[in-house]
């Protein structure tokens, strides 16, 4: 079936007759609507039929409430409404909402059985069994509720749903093992984990689920000295049950207990637990669903997402059925009511499959096992004399050993890539080369997208702030607070696609200035302001070291302390083989064969610099990190304020400049709430069914400047309890030699999950200035801007907020030296809207434009705009030559 249409076949197989296209897929069109949904469809005609009139059972419904009061119709709709289930509520009326909202935009008029049939096929486009099967059972209900309709006497849909489930399996969660709780409990360290070590030890006592585990009180957790007691009331059965903790695990338990705020106002058992405090917040259902994948992250297990909210209790199950659980033990410890889960547990169990090897051993031996105990050397049989006999592999298999060949081999190559360095880079390259190994395994491991696109939460309230609200601190207080603050710059990138050579930081963008010319002011004149001493430190690649520590010698001078520490340097692969193409680790004779793995790499890379360590031993708290070509990235008083001096009891461990989206900025990265934490979200992390959404200014109303704020004591933590995850960046690429390579990357506010506490602000459009081309060169270098101490200031004489548009064809405008020489001077653009560019266009001095200006020259042709010229709401194209006389 084709995405979001029904074909006629389709159709007619369903009974619905023609078709026409439509947004919610193909339904009858307008002209025949009525006939096909009335009374020309013999099998629409009898289930109207079933449901108005014939069905006797309908009609006695119908009739006990035409000839009652109002009031008692509705509550009787309340009761039945009661029926739903109290947590899902919501979820069932989502549900219900948007197939009334198809129905009424494909401008069907009853539901019949045919229409939920339509329905469902468009649905079986988008979405899996298991969620077509939740989705009828959500409908059977409300619509039962609303229409007195019952769905489930639609044989025919219930016929494709079993059809759309052949040969379908739902994925299950994965379990934790014995050895895997055991070392987490051990190893992971409390500080960080105590309360998903609580949390482990009540799912595994209890195979709890992770309502039941949110819901609880501390009135349902008693302790009785050497055994604590905990009841589950709110079960999804709505038995309730008990079972009890004793041992080793009962003082975490008893300490996290103890670490409860003296003045909580909740009753819930399990409350946010930071930096060793618990909090007045309550936990919810969402962070327990995170916990196994969490502690699946920090044991470094394969496949970490396939760690989902249900592990706790498969876990639980799994462990009791190697045990020798009965079916019995089963409804006890978990409340099944059925024997079925029971029964699967217990036959996937280690304990049933030994048994049944040695059943199968025996047949094989033509023997029973009392036979085989009593003959100590049973003659061995033609089979057994042929050794293990290896049986084929399945896919999975077959991918799981070519993955793991595929790290083998990678590793056998950057040892010997390692040897081949001098013995005084061999450390720091050792070091470089593991991450890059981690990062190759995770590429491997890693299949499909890196969330699921319909558990992305609705952003909260207090998610992101507004920069307005923001106070401005006290004159007094700001020396203080600068000397809490490092400012990192990104300074690993070339000018090459402006047809620059060297580092882009030393492009001269105004009055002759560079951007790193720019950002040293910036700083200088913060320091002098108020006598403060806020460190510079650059990253820098090994594409741009070498030039930039020769250009940083010239601010010797001045009151700006200048640190520099070099990103990683990363091996490209071959797309094919997937082994390094590199030689030798000598990367000046062979620079294409290597790369820096994008400004992801920052964390790690500023550790292992010691800046990390040297700069918290000096008590600084923060670093403002931002690229080196956003000339709007300065350093902002009222957010280092908000971080410092916060009335909040815990001050955010990172935050994010956001930004207003417009159509220009759709690609952007924008902020989620996912598994209650904020993230950003990528566009290549997005599936290709949701892009359109992704995309859209309405639904992602922020996007990423990557102006970002961390602690710097939080940095250190993550990377010392390996919780720091970041998505891989896989960008292809074909060397001057025709080569295609691979290199992983990552990005620097991709760490914002691994963080706590996070927080956006939305902050003015001036501050993300960045210049990735020469139209955003035009906009710097124009009228627009004043420059201030390093800082560039919209213009007042702008009346609008935002800034024109500006597309420069990239034929004749792309590189640096070809754009200055089209232009005289850079022409005024104060009003200015839109500006479109393409051909061979010269301009003149003192030109003006405004309004929406387009000037296309065609090919061959040549414009060149007089000086003085003013152009408003115009388009120019043809051939316009003045000649010098």
């Amino acid at each position: 079936m084709s995405s979001g249409i029904i074909n006629d076949f389709e159709c007619k197989k369903y009974g619905l007759g023609t078709t026409e296209e439509s947004d919610y897929g193909t339904m009858s069109s307008s002209e025949d609507e009525k006939q096909d949904f009335t009374c020309e469809s013999p099998d629409l005609l009898d289930e109207k039929q079933d449901f108005t009139c014939e069905s006797p059972e309908f009609f006695d419904e119908k009739q006990d409430f035409t000839c009652t009061s109002p009031e008692l119709l509705e509550a009787a709709d309340n009761v039945r409404v009661e029926l739903l289930p109290q947590q899902s509520r919501e979820l069932y009326w989502s549900t219900y909402n948007a197939f009334i909202e198809w129905k009424d935009a494909n401008r069907v008029k009853t539901i019949s059985e045919s229409v939920m049939l339509t329905y469902f096929g468009v649905l079986a486009n988008k979405y899996k069994p298991s969620t077509l099967w939740t989705k009828y059972s959500m409908l059977r209900s409300t619509i039962k509720i609303k229409h007195n309709i019952k769905v489930k006497k639609f044989t025919r849909l219930l016929a494709f749903l079993k059809q759309k489930s052949n040969g379908y399996e739902a994925k299950k969660s994965k379990a934790l093992t014995l050895d895997n709780v055991k070392k987490f409990l051990s190893d992971a360290p409390d500080k960080t984990y105590m309360v998903t070590k609580v949390a482990l030890i009540f799912g595994l006592f209890g195979a709890c689920r992770n309502g039941e585990l949110c819901s609880l009180t501390t009135n349902d957790v008693i302790d009785h000295g050497k055994i604590i007691e905990v009841t589950l009331k709110h079960t999804k059965n709505k038995n309730t049950r008990s079972f009890c903790i004793e041992g080793e695990p009962l003082g975490l338990i008893k300490t996290y207990r103890s670490l409860r705020p003296e003045n909580a106002t909740v009753d819930r058992f399990f409350l946010t637990y930071r930096n060793g405090k618990c909090t007045n917040q309550p936990l919810g259902k969402n962070k327990f669903g995170s916990m196994p994948k969490e502690i699946a992250k920090f044991l470094q297990l394969a496949d970490p997402e396939q760690y989902t909210g249900h592990a706790f209790r498969r876990s639980s199950a799994t462990l009791c059925a190697d045990r020798g659980f009965t079916i019995t033990d089963f409804t006890s410890l978990g409340g099944w009511t059925s024997s079925t889960i029971a029964e699967s547990y217990i036959k996937d169990s280690i304990n049933h499959k030994k048994k049944r090897s040695r059943e199968i051993t025996d047949v094989i031996e033509g023997t029973s096992r009392e036979d085989v105990t009593s003959q100590p050397e049973p003659k061995k049989t033609k089979l057994q004399s042929r050794g293990h006999q290896r049986s084929p592999s399945d896919t999975r298999d077959f991918k799981e050993r070519t993955k793991r060949d595929a790290l083998i081999q990678l590793q056998h190559e950057v040892d010997r890539l390692l040897a081949t360095a001098p013995p005084s880079e061999q450390d720091r390259l050792s070091r470089e080369f593991k991450g890059f190994t981690r990062l190759f395994d995770r590429f491997l491991q890693e299949e499909g997208p890196s969330l699921e696109w319909n558990r992305i939460q609705k952003l909260p309230e207090a998610a992101v702030r507004d920069y307005t609200t923001l106070p401005t601190p006290a004159e007094e207080v700001i020396k203080s607070m600068l000397e809490k603050l490092v400012v990192v710059k990104l300074n690993g990138g070339l000018g090459t696609s402006m047809g620059c050579h060297g580092p882009k930081s030393v492009i001269a963008v105004r009055n002759d200035l560079t951007f790193l010319d720019l950002t040293v002011q910036q700083i200088e004149d913060l320091n002098k302001t108020y006598n403060a001493n806020v460190p510079l430190i650059l990253m820098n690649s090994f594409n741009t070291d070498e030039d930039t520590q020769k250009i940083i010698r010239k601010y010797k001078g001045l009151n700006v302390d200048i640190y520099t520490f070099n990103q990683s340097c990363y091996p490209r692969i071959n797309r094919d083989s997937l082994l390094p193409i590199g030689k030798n680790c000598n990367i000046d004779q062979d620079i294409e064969s290597w790369y820096p793995p994008g400004h992801g790499d920052f964390y790690e890379s500023f550790q292992n610099s010691g800046l990390l360590n040297k700069f918290i031993q000096q008590g600084r708290k923060y670093c403002f990190i931002s690229n080196i070509d956003n000339l709007g990235a300065t350093v902002d008083l009222n957010i280092l304020n908000l971080l410092l001096n916060s009335k909040d009891v815990i001050s955010p461990e990172f935050v994010m400049e956001v930004t207003n989206k417009t159509r220009a900025d759709v690609k952007g990265g924008t902020l989620i709430q996912y598994e209650d934490k904020l993230r950003l979200l990528e566009i290549a992390q997005v599936p290709k069914e949701h892009v359109d959404d992704f995309k859209s200014v309405k639904t992602f109303k922020f996007f990423n400047t990557n102006n970002l704020w961390v602690s710097l004591t939080a940095i250190e933590r993550v990377l010392e309890e390996k919780t720091l995850n970041m998505e891989i960046i896989v960008n292809n690429k074909s060397l001057s030699n025709g080569l295609n390579v691979i290199q992983l990357e990552t990005a620097v506010g991709a760490a914002m999950k691994s963080f706590d506490g996070g927080l956006g602000i939305n902050v003015p459009r001036s501050r993300f200035l960045p210049v990735k081309k020469t139209s955003d060169l035009m906009l710097v270098m124009s009228n627009l801007y004043s420059l201030r101490k390093g800082a560039l200031l919209m213009s007042p004489q702008r009346m609008f907020p935002t800034t024109p548009l500006i597309k420069l064809g990239d034929n004749h405008f792309s590189k640096v030296k070809e754009y200055l020489r089209r232009f005289a001077s850079i022409p005024d653009l104060l009003e200015l809207d839109h500006l479109t560019v393409s051909g061979d266009v010269t301009f003149g001095k003192g030109v003006s434009l405004k309004g929406t200006v387009i000037i296309i020259a065609n090919h061959g042709d040549r414009i060149d705009i007089p000086s003085g010229t003013i152009l408003e709401n115009k388009i120019v194209s043809g051939n316009l030559r003045i000649l010098d006389h």
